[in-house]
């Protein structure tokens, strides 16, 4: 699985170690093959109602907003319909050698993360 990141934003006079605030879209690559190898059979609460039967190639894109709590920290709502998940848990790393960015966004609401 990939994932892309997109954003439109207005950085103005503000400058930001870490993602500029506002909407952004992103977009899981889904590979049957792998999702395959780690879907396999679990126990789950009757209440999760989750099912796996299928995966099928391509893009899941979604949309998802970064909010600054203060200077140094922010968290994501992604939107899913009506339904709004916020992420706090999110490591940022920075390869000062090569100028590449990286984000770890736990999920825990489905025990996984980005």
């Amino acid at each position: 699985m990939c994932i892309s990141l997109q954003g439109c934003f207005d950085f103005g006079n503000n400058t930001y170690s870490k993602l500029p605030p506002g909407p952004w879209r992103g977009v899981l690559k889904l590979d049957p093959e792998r999702s395959r190898l780690v879907s396999a059979p679990h126990e789950t609460k009757a209440s999760e109602n989750i099912a796996f039967d299928e995966v099928t190639e391509g893009d899941l894109p979604f949309n998802f907003d970064v909010i600054y709590d203060d200077e140094e920290n922010f968290h994501l709502e992604i939107h899913n319909a009506q339904e709004t998940i916020v992420l706090d848990q999110i490591t940022f790393l920075k390869d000062r050698a090569t100028n590449k960015d990286t984000l770890i966004i736990d999920f825990p609401p489905y025990d996984s993360y980005f």
